[in-house]
């Protein structure tokens, strides 16, 4: 019993958001805010479930560039923006970094 308790916490914690991915495509528009926030736009077509706070933009993803994990995702990001390379964005499902734009979770280079 605890066992099927503990997996159901686990998978209604881990469903819990409504993260949205934004299939192969190139970046464009990279915007360094001056409180460190990073916003850019992909051209991936996004699943449906973006999250209501990222309606307004749904090609747009946000991070926060002043933490070590930021710093590397905008090294990355301003890679394949400049080589012009495809990735695929995981979002986060909230929009903490910027209003207006769901969070980044994660991406990665598909050529």
């Amino acid at each position: 019993m605890k066992i099927l308790v503990g997996m159901f916490a686990l998978f209604a914690i881990g469903t819990s958001s409504h993260a949205s991915v934004a299939w192969q495509g190139t970046t464009y528009e990279v915007h360094v805010m001056g409180n460190g926030a990073v916003l850019f736009y992909t051209t991936g077509s996004r699943t449906s479930d973006i999250p209501a706070c990222g309606a307004g933009q749904p090609h747009r993803y946000a991070f926060d560039s002043t933490t070590p994990a930021g710093r590397s995702q905008l090294a990355a990001l301003l890679a394949a923006d400049a080589q012009k390379r495809s990735i695929v964005v995981s979002g986060g499902g909230t929009c903490t970094v910027y209003p207006d734009s769901e969070d980044l979770n994660y991406f990665y280079f598909v050529d």
